[in-house]
Parts: structure tokens; C-alpha cells; sequence
């Protein structure tokens, strides 16, 4: 935000005004220096003031961003590693893979009777 005035209107930057309201009224954030017209020691004291609460703001959201990165780190972690157990599944079932065959081809599935072939019924009779 470049301009001070988009900053004076944040949400933020007013629920800080509020907080150090309590400490003394009226509680100061931007001023112009022609505006000042008491002492300016005790302007300065309430613009650190709203400068602490934006400070601790701050800390706050970093330290909520700490922990939701932790979170997702420790998701990833499990996600990203595979036991040992699932890797020696996977070798074991690979070389039961390797071990089959359909079969040999010198051996036909059925044995074919020598000889006649006997039919109950004439095939022709059929047609």
C-alpha cells in the first residue's frame, strides 16, 4: 500500500486504534505534522502504542502461520515416505511374477483320443 490513506482505513489498522484506545484517548496513528498541537512526546507515545498492537498482530499471524506449516510438513512427511515393509511386498510379489508361466508349450491342455470319434445322433439330421 503506497498510499498512507489505504492503510488508515484497513481493518486492521482500526481494531489497533481500538486496542490502545484504553491506554489514553483519543489514540493516534497518522498525523500530519500541522495537526500536532499539543506536545509531540505525548503524540509519539501513542503512535508507539499503535505501532506495539500492529507488532503483536503481526507476531501473532506469524506465529499462527508457524504452525499450520508444521501441520502441513509433517502430512507431507507421511505422505512422502513409504515403509519398509511395503517395499519388500512389492519385491516379493515381483519375483512370484517372474516365477509364473501360462504353460510349456510341448504339452497340449487336452489330450486328444486316438481312433474313431463315436456320435450319438447322425450329424446330418441336425441341419
Amino acid at each position: 500500500m503506497s498510499d498512507w490513506r489505504l492503510s488508515a482505513n484497513s481493518t486492521i489498522y482500526r481494531e489497533a486504534l481500538k486496542a490502545t484506545e484504553s491506554i489514553h484517548s483519543p489514540a493516534v496513528g497518522f498525523v500530519k505534522p500541522q495537526d500536532i498541537t499539543g506536545r509531540t512526546t505525548e503524540v509519539q507515545f501513542k503512535q508507539n502504542n499503535t505501532i506495539i498492537r500492529l507488532l503483536l498482530k503481526l507476531t501473532e499471524q506469524i506465529e499462527d502461520l508457524k504452525v499450520t506449516v508444521k501441520r502441513l510438513e509433517a502430512v507431507k512427511g507421511k505422505e512422502g515416505t513409504q515403509p519398509d515393509d511395503l517395499t519388500d511386498s512389492l519385491d516379493q510379489i515381483q519375483q512370484q511374477l517372474q516365477k509364473l508361466s501360462l504353460r510349456e508349450p510341448s504339452k497340449p491342455a487336452v489330450p486328444k483320443p486316438k481312433g474313431k470319434l463315436f456320435c450319438v445322433q447322425k450329424p446330418k439330421r441336425n441341419i
